[in-house]
């Protein structure tokens, strides 16, 4: 049963999965401050391989249940270098702030932090972040 927090200035509930709200004010605070939030999109990446596609060898589908990485995709126009940028990884969420940009998100599912990566694109204004999933637990 889901419970509601009446000292939140927001909707934070009391389930398994709700936001943190050390995150929720740090975000808060800084789109207060002036900055803006980047454009994002959050892609499933899975690894096949021909006898997956055309023998169906293994037990993989096509949801997002059989991937294993999850790669966030942010627009950071007008970042001209590396240098400007802070990116944090945890588990569960991610937080990163550009000049003018700042985002910090809930991640859907839980994240290999130590082995995440990040690629800038300087010619597009994009960083990719690859994040491997960690193992669900289906019946949670």
């Amino acid at each position: 049963m889901l419970a509601r927090k009446s000292e939140c200035s927001m909707s934070h509930w009391t389930a398994t999965g709700m936001k943190e709200k050390k995150i929720d004010d740090e975000l808060e605070a800084d789109e207060k401050a002036g900055y803006l939030k980047p454009e994002y999109t959050l892609i499933y990446k899975q690894a096949v391989t021909p006898n997956d596609i055309y023998l169906q060898m293994s037990s993989k589908n096509p949801s997002t249940i059989c991937c294993e990485d999850l790669v966030m995709r942010v627009s950071l126009p007008d970042v001209e270098t590396v240098d400007d940028m802070k990116l944090d990884v945890k588990p569960t969420h991610v937080k990163l702030s550009a000049s003018i940009y700042f985002l910090a998100m809930h991640l859907p599912h839980k994240v290999d932090a130590v082995r995440s990566c990040a690629k800038w694109d300087a010619a597009n204004c994009m960083l990719e972040i690859t994040m491997p999933i960690l193992e669900r637990d289906l019946l949670a």
